[in-house]
């Protein structure tokens, strides 16, 4: 399914660390396939990703992008890592549900 316009997404992973190396073999392998730590919203804020999360922004489906970041992490982590999908939109509305409440 075409999209009409660039969509950020984001993935995130889950794996077994199998040496302290795992997380550098992982960002370099995605970033040379064009995924990022940070994006940018449509607001203009630039978002930086948590540790083990990698944005993406194109012409992508979901399932296309799983599928992409899956096969990548195989490559990189030599095990099949639990890929999470969720737009830029989702994603921030996570980290802002799951952020702790000020201290009185």
């Amino acid at each position: 399914m075409a999209l009409s316009h660039p969509k950020p997404y984001v993935v995130t992973f889950r794996y077994q660390e199998q040496s302290l190396a795992d997380l550098a073999k992982l960002t370099n392998q995605l970033t040379l396939a064009g995924f990022t730590t940070s994006l940018t919203s449509e607001d203009g804020v630039l978002h930086e990703l948590g540790t083990n999360s990698y944005g993406i922004s194109g012409l992508h489906s979901r399932e296309d992008v799983t599928e992409l970041a899956t096969r990548l992490g195989e490559t990189a982590l030599g095990q099949t890592p639990e890929v999470s999908l969720a737009s830029l939109e989702e994603y921030l509305q996570q980290i802002n549900e799951t952020k702790m409440p000020p201290k009185a």
